[in-house]
């Protein structure tokens, strides 16, 4: 088993040519991988997280064609397992997809994402594609009950992680309250039309990006699930099928503000972006264009006269 996952890179000296792409680690960085590792053989849905591992570089792809190409003693398969391969940057899958084109014999690729969208269009062509559906929501809410997790982040972290038992812990590990009053302040700025706080949110989510994409995700998703509260409030007030327990009265205030929203039209519209964003479009005018679309929505069709 060969296994291929993204490492950091460290910043004083140039990986380009390693012939050992780990090598060119600090003991910090070398630590920080081996401690993900193990915590990963522990239990698997956990992930491999380590700090500073953004992308799978060119190194460790010509790494790895060099060890397939060593003569083998022991018969039998090879499997590569490459972890989370929309990590790897253009020139990299550029270099994976021609070995994935002229593979070495009794050699089997195996490449697990969450993201099957992010990877060229010419990958995933030379690639079985097998899909997994996710753990149901009533069973989500019932591992939560036993887990360590604050009441009213339960319900937001079973429909958040859709299914994905990694993600529900990841979102588990802090248990601070995923919607907080900063939550509730940007929904105020974008039905106020507040353009220059708007701007600034900008910034500190496209920076948010840059160090770690899937938090921004985790923000758009909430802001999916923020609407469908409303609503399901719109229609039901007293409704207890809401994620956001905690803010009821202030999402009943905000159904109750609009009128005629359209909520599903709001909502795919956040998906849109969540894709751009996934496919490296530029993220700060993504993020622009959302948040001026939802203002236009609500003051042409939701506001109340």
């Amino acid at each position: 088993l060969i296994f291929l996952y993204a490492v950091p890179r460290n910043a004083q000296k140039d990986d380009k040519e390693a012939a050992e792409p780990l090598g060119t680690l600090t003991e910090t960085q070398f630590q920080s991988v081996e401690d993900a590792i193990k915590r990963f053989r522990e239990n698997v849905y956990q992930g491999i997280h380590i700090s500073g591992a953004n992308n799978i570089r060119i190194p460790y792809i010509r790494k790895l064609k060099r060890d397939l190409g060593l003569v083998r003693a022991e018969k039998g398969y090879r499997v590569v397992l490459v972890y989370l391969p929309e990590l790897m940057n253009t020139e990299s899958e550029n270099a994976m997809l021609k070995i994935l084109e002229e593979p070495p014999e009794q050699t089997v690729f195996v490449l697990t994402t969450e993201r099957a969208s992010e990877l060229l269009p010419t990958t995933r062509s030379r690639c079985q594609i097998y899909r997994f559906n996710g753990v149901a929501e009533g069973d989500m809410m019932r591992w939560l009950d036993s887990q360590p997790v604050s009441s009213e982040n339960k319900k937001i972290i079973a429909r958040l992680s859709g299914g994905n038992v990694r993600l529900a812990m990841e979102l588990m590990a802090s248990d601070t309250p995923l919607a907080d009053q900063t939550f509730v302040e940007f929904w105020r700025q974008i039905a106020g039309g507040q353009f220059i706080e708007l701007s600034q949110t900008v910034d500190a989510w496209s920076r948010l990006a840059r160090e770690n994409k899937d938090a921004l995700f985790l923000k758009l998703r909430m802001m999916i699930l923020w609407l469908r509260d409303a609503q399901i409030l719109a229609l039901d007030p007293e409704s207890p099928d809401i994620s956001n327990i905690q803010y009821r009265t202030t999402l009943v205030r905000f159904a109750g503000f609009l009128a005629a929203f359209p909520y599903h039209e709001a909502i795919l519209k956040i998906e849109t972006t969540i894709k751009g964003i996934s496919q490296y479009v530029h993220t700060p005018a993504l993020l622009t264009h959302l948040f001026v679309e939802i203002y236009a929505l609500i003051k042409v069709y939701g506001v109340k006269k």
